[in-house]
C-alpha cells in the first residue's frame, strides 16, 4: 500500500511539471504555466522590422502588466516600445489569460454600427469588454494544450501545434483574391512565457519579428 501511494505521488508530481501533457492538472492551478503570472515584468527582445525600406535589427524593451482581474481569468497588456513605421495596433497586444488558455484580444469592437478601437487604451478596453464572456467573444485562442487546424469564417487559416514544452500558434488571413494578407505567429514555452513573435502582411511587408524574448535583468 505504501509503495502504491509513493508511485501515485510521483506520477502526480511528474504531471505537474510536464506542461501540456496534463490539462486536467492545469485546470486546478490559478496561473497559466505558459504566461508570466506576475502583475508586471520587463522584457527584452531582438526586433526585426523595416525602417525607411531598410531592414533593421535592434533590442527593444517590452512591458507586460496586469490590466484587470476578471472572474475566470486576467487581462494583460504586452506593450513594446514604439517602433518607427509601425502603428500602436502592431506594438501593443492584449492577452486574456486563464489557467488553460491564452487569448489574443483584438483591439476593436463593433457596437451600434460603430467601430470602437482601443489598441492602446486600457480604460476603453475594460469598459467595452467588461466580462470574461465578452473577452472570449472578441479574442482568439493562441495557446492551449490541444492542437487545432482550421479555417475561420473570415477565410483565415489558423493552427496550434504542441511540441513538448512549446505551443506554436500560426494565423494567415486570406484575401478575396486568394493572396495572403495579415499573418501572425506566437511561440509559447512552458515556464518561460512568449519567446518568439512574428507578424506582417503578404510577402514580408511591414514585418515585426521578435526573437529571444526574455526577462530584462538590467541594461542589455
Amino acid at each position: 500500500m505504501k509503495k502504491c501511494f509513493l508511485l501515485i505521488s510521483l506520477f502526480c508530481f511528474m504531471l505537474y511539471f510536464t506542461g501540456c501533457s496534463s490539462e486536467d492538472d492545469l485546470q486546478e492551478q490559478t496561473d497559466n504555466p505558459y504566461f508570466y503570472n506576475t502583475d508586471y515584468i520587463d522584457l527584452w527582445a531582438t526586433a526585426e522590422y523595416y525602417e525607411l525600406e531598410t531592414k533593421e535589427r535592434s533590442l527593444i524593451g517590452i512591458k507586460v502588466y496586469l490590466v484587470k482581474t476578471y472572474k475566470q481569468g486576467k487581462l494583460y497588456k504586452f506593450a513594446m516600445q514604439p517602433i518607427d513605421g509601425l502603428e500602436d495596433a502592431r506594438t501593443n497586444i492584449y492577452f486574456y489569460v486563464t489557467p488553460e488558455k491564452i487569448y489574443r484580444i483584438w483591439g476593436y469592437v463593433r457596437q451600434d454600427e460603430k467601430l470602437i478601437e482601443f489598441y492602446d487604451n486600457d480604460e476603453l478596453i475594460v469598459k467595452y469588454l467588461d466580462t470574461d464572456e465578452k473577452l472570449i467573444e472578441n479574442g482568439e485562442i493562441v495557446c492551449q494544450c490541444e492542437e487545432i487546424t482550421k479555417e475561420n469564417e473570415e477565410g483565415s487559416n489558423v493552427s496550434i501545434s504542441v511540441f513538448e514544452d512549446k505551443v506554436v500558434y500560426n494565423r494567415c488571413d486570406i484575401k478575396a483574391n486568394g493572396e495572403p494578407g495579415f499573418y501572425e505567429r506566437f511561440v509559447w514555452e512552458h515556464n518561460n512565457g512568449l519567446t518568439d513573435y512574428g507578424s506582417g502582411f503578404g510577402a514580408e511587408r511591414d514585418i515585426l519579428y521578435l526573437e529571444q524574448i526574455m526577462e530584462n535583468a538590467g541594461e542589455p
